[in-house]
């Protein structure tokens, strides 16, 4: 056990389980649904930048999709 708790606390001390991580959360509704994005990144510009390239592509995907959208795949 003793080991173990050594080897804790030199990951906790050099940074490598202690790094703080960046958190974008995002509740929104597209596609007549509701959808909660969250992304982790190391700093916050990735993180909503994540989110923000999720929202592009469902939008991207409900416009192919999208019947009543005359210029869709589907319509």
């Amino acid at each position: 056990m003793r080991p173990l708790l050594i080897f804790g606390f030199a990951l906790l001390s050099s940074g490598i389980i202690a790094q703080e991580a960046s958190v974008a959360h995002k509740v929104l509704r597209l596609m007549g649904t509701r959808f909660e994005l969250t992304a982790v990144a190391d700093d916050d510009a990735q993180a909503w930048a994540a989110v923000e390239a999720g929202i592009t592509e469902i939008r991207r995907i409900e416009a192919l999709i999208s019947s009543w959208d005359e210029h869709s795949q589907t319509s």
